[in-house]
């Protein structure tokens, strides 16, 4: 769920609620925007999404081995993405800037050696 302020006609302020759910569930979660708030009105509509492939891996890092993922692009080739929780743990117990983890991962490159 998203809830983003915004101007209404008269330039009335409101919020605008974003929910995210699967077909099956529309009915439900229209009956919970009805009975929960104001609304007078739910647009809806159906859309589709398509992720890449992605797996688990570990690399050596200046602070240890770390938990990241390996996402696969279309033409073969993979890049490496940070994992929050890991990196947010190895700046606690090395008592580092987060970005400085973050962006020593990513600088890894696509298709690294050591994932």
């Amino acid at each position: 769920m998203v809830f983003v302020p915004v101007h209404m006609k008269k330039n009335r302020p409101a919020v605008l609620v974003h929910v995210t759910g699967k077909p099956q569930h529309k009915d439900q979660l229209m009956g919970i925007l009805f009975s929960e708030s104001t609304t007078l009105g739910v647009r809806f509509h159906t859309t589709q999404r398509r992720i890449l492939e992605r797996a688990s891996a570990e690399i050596e890092s200046p602070w240890g081995r770390m938990k990241v993922k390996k996402v696969f692009r279309p033409d073969g080739s993979f890049q490496l993405l940070p994992e929050f929780e890991e990196c947010r743990r190895i700046a606690k117990e090395k008592n580092i800037p987060l970005r400085d983890i973050y962006g020593w991962v990513t600088a890894q490159g696509t298709n690294a050696q050591n994932a």
